[in-house]
């Protein structure tokens, strides 16, 4: 079970970062600043929520958290399939590090006792998706489609595991 799970989890990071090489630019029409700016914010979660789903895989002591940590990978692998060619259709940047902030999480992380891993993690991957959420909700106001189209995608998919994960902390408290 656990060898399964390490390699689909792989298999969609792997797919998840060749993504930008198997892009191929569109054209847009005078994209905007802001929504340069959303896409290259959603795609900096994109990579700190597969990073943190990553690390979480190989830390994880229950299987609650094991679980959230596959979805989240499918999750954020899956937006970031439609990102890739919005970001080159708005002149976003593709490639990019962790921020300063997802480094300060996972290392945070990383040193978190196993005993109360699986609680933090879950904690900082509904954080994570609640800040999403903020950012797909402001965007509601763009006028390019393909941004808008984007946000509407991606809308329930954060709020579905937002709320998966609300409830595995609540019917499971310390997992």
């Amino acid at each position: 079970m656990h060898a399964t799970r390490t390699l689909a989890l792989t298999a969609l990071i792997l797919v998840a970062g060749a993504l930008p090489a198997l892009a191929q630019p569109n054209a847009v029409a005078s994209p905007g600043a802001r929504d340069r700016a959303f896409v290259t914010t959603m795609l900096q979660t994109s990579r700190g929520q597969l990073a943190l789903a990553q690390l979480a895989h190989r830390r994880a002591v229950g299987f609650i958290a094991a679980s959230a940590a596959l979805q989240t990978a499918q999750e954020w692998a899956l937006l970031r399939a439609r990102l890739i060619p919005l970001a080159y259709a708005v002149g976003a940047p593709v490639r990019g590090t962790l921020t300063p902030e997802q480094r300060a999480q996972l290392f945070r992380l990383g040193r978190t006792p196993a005993s109360r891993f699986d609680q933090a993690y879950l904690t900082d991957a509904r954080r994570a998706d609640s800040i999403a959420l903020g950012r797909i909700f402001a965007e509601e106001q763009t006028a390019d489609p393909a941004v808008l189209a984007f946000a509407t995608y991606a809308q329930p998919l954060v709020e579905s595991y937002q709320q998966m994960t609300a409830d595995d902390m609540k019917d499971h408290p310390g997992t």
